[in-house]
């Protein structure tokens, strides 16, 4: 058995960082964020995106840069998911705003 060196070891993990990571989907945000975020930055971008996907949202019939955003499966586990809130999305005038805060408090 081949004692493994400081050297050696440097060297493989910066082959593994430097590895393709792969990604759950073909968006091609998501391909793009794979090859300039850091693995842990993408970790966190990836769970993100997939706790996301819980989300339903419906178009306000008075105003189309309004939605009512839903989770699919109201549940206690987490009191976001037993609320609705109403989001505005003007791209016109470049207002995105959600009544839950999350991306005024952590930018997600």
């Amino acid at each position: 058995m081949i004692p493994v060196n400081q050297k050696t070891a440097k060297l493989t993990a910066f082959f593994v960082s430097q590895a393709e990571i792969k990604t759950t989907t073909q968006f091609g945000f998501e391909i793009q964020l794979s090859r300039i975020y850091t693995r842990a930055v993408f970790a966190d971008f990836r769970e993100t995106h997939y706790r996301s996907t819980a989300f339903r949202s419906e178009q306000s019939a008075d105003n189309p840069t309004k939605y009512l955003v839903r989770h699919y499966n109201q549940s206690d586990d987490f009191d976001w998911a037993r609320h609705e809130f109403q989001v505005v999305a003007d791209v016109t005038n470049g207002i995105y705003e959600c009544e839950c805060k999350l991306w005024t408090h952590t930018g997600q």
